[in-house]
This record gives C-alpha cells, structure tokens and sequence, in this order.
C-alpha cells in the first residue's frame, strides 16, 4: 500500500507562465520518486473568456510528459 499525497497548487490561472508551475511539480516528482501516489489538486475558478475545461486541458497538457495528467482534482469555489 502506499502513501497518497494531495498537492494544492494554485497554477491554472498562470498555466503559461513555468516558474510557480515547477515549484509543485518538482514536489510531486519527489513524492512520486519515492513511491507515493500523487494527485495534483488545482483550484480553477471559472471565468468566461477561460472556461474551467479549456482550464483543466492546459493543465493536463503541461503535466502529460510528467505521469501527471490523470492524477488531477479540481476545485471550484462557490462564490
């Protein structure tokens, strides 16, 4: 059995921009260099000229070549 450790990263928004992005990706490489199940917890808030989808694909396409895109949770707020 292993560990599975939740990383909340705040990057949707910023999704072009690679520098917070790397922060939390080279955590959850370390996790998963040591036999943890990571999944990828991003807040997405919706927005009209971003709808979350288009938001959720950004994300999945930045975290493919890493064994990330399937191991990702959204989180909407309500207000």
């Amino acid at each position: 059995m292993s560990t599975t450790v939740w990383v909340s990263a705040k990057t949707s928004r910023n999704a072009r921009l690679g520098g917070e992005l790397w922060v939390y990706l080279n955590w959850c490489l370390g996790f998963k260099e040591i036999g943890c199940q990571v999944v990828w917890l991003a807040e997405i808030k919706p927005d009209p000229s971003h709808p979350v989808a288009e938001q959720v694909l950004a994300l999945r396409k930045q975290l493919s070549p890493y064994g990330l895109a399937d191991r990702i949770a959204v989180l909407t707020p309500i207000c």
